[in-house]
């Protein structure tokens, strides 16, 4: 039964353990090229706003977000690539009234649940596109962002370093980048757990690949060392943060970190003080997070 299920636990918080059951069928019908993006649109069937785990882990991006962007005033120009259900392009929206926000993915309904959370909340500053990120950067001058986002995307986005030199030059002089990364430790417990020693080699000597037993997804992984390298040697930015999230913590057939604990199994109380320690932690030990947040800003 395990060799059934196991793909699912490296799709993390963006997929549904059952695309483990259809690769092999989507596999025969597609190019690889196709395969990545018809599985990662699946993916945005998972409600980021809703899981039972997800607010915790929303809220501790967000204490380490926020300060940043407190910083900044005016009428803000923000972007949310890959934004899916719209978990933060929410919070960008309603920390800046008077700012505009963009907020890309390229799943329609993934956009319409959004849209949908924006009326509820009776937001209006919000410009939402059914577009790839590639797609959506393209419409986007130069020296014109205030602050861009793109979290929990890399890790199946093996693109992402192509889109990163407009990305950067999107932002304005003093704009804030924040960004998250899949770690390369995460996966090394992965594989441990699952006894997957195959993918070893391929994960020390590469920064993606297809971790996992017949899995055609491509999935990349980074430390805090390389990040910190792309983020300032090679593209000249100041790093503000860079922190573990869910250092400790993890959600059930998403991750290695689930049987230490879940969030939403715990009482407030008990929620309340993992988010204290992995609080304190997250910036002493990035690499163990669940995911790396790095904040930058343009010079």
């Amino acid at each position: 039964m395990k060799k059934i299920i196991y793909p699912s636990f490296f799709l993390t918080s963006r997929v549904f353990d059952k695309l483990s059951r259809i690769f092999r069928g989507v596999a025969n019908n597609f190019e690889p090229e196709d395969i990545q993006e018809n599985l990662v649109r699946k993916s945005t069937q998972y409600n980021m706003v809703t899981a039972p785990d997800e607010p915790y882990y929303a809220e501790q991006y967000w204490t380490f977000i926020r300060p940043h962007l407190d910083k900044l005033s005016g009428q803000i120009q923000a972007i949310d690539l890959g934004c899916c259900q719209g978990r933060f392009t929410l919070r960008l929206a309603q920390l800046f009234p008077t700012g505009q926000v963009v907020a890309c993915d390229f799943s329609p309904d993934a956009i319409s649940t959004a849209k949908q959370y924006a009326q509820k909340a009776s937001v209006t500053n919000i410009s939402y596109r059914v577009q790839t990120i590639s797609e959506c950067l393209e419409t986007i001058e130069p020296n014109t962002c205030d602050i861009i986002l793109m979290t929990e995307v890399t890790f199946f986005y093996p693109k992402w370093q192509l889109d990163l030199p407009k990305i950067v030059e999107s932002l304005k002089p003093g704009g804030i980048l924040v960004m998250s990364f899949k770690s390369k430790y995460f996966y090394a417990l992965t594989i441990a757990r699952h006894r997957v020693w195959e993918n070893v080699d391929m994960l020390i000597n590469q920064t993606q690949g297809r971790i996992g037993r017949g899995s055609p997804v491509e999935f990349t992984w980074q430390t805090s060392t390389e990040i910190r390298e792309i983020l300032t040697d090679k593209f000249g930015l100041t790093l503000l943060d860079l922190v573990g999230i869910g250092v400790v913590s993890g959600m059930k057939g998403h991750d290695p970190h689930d049987d230490i604990v879940q969030p939403s199994l715990l009482n407030n109380s008990g929620r309340e003080a993992l988010m204290k320690l992995e609080l304190t932690l997250a910036p002493q030990v990035p690499d163990t997070g669940r995911y790396i947040l790095a904040v930058a800003r343009k010079p």
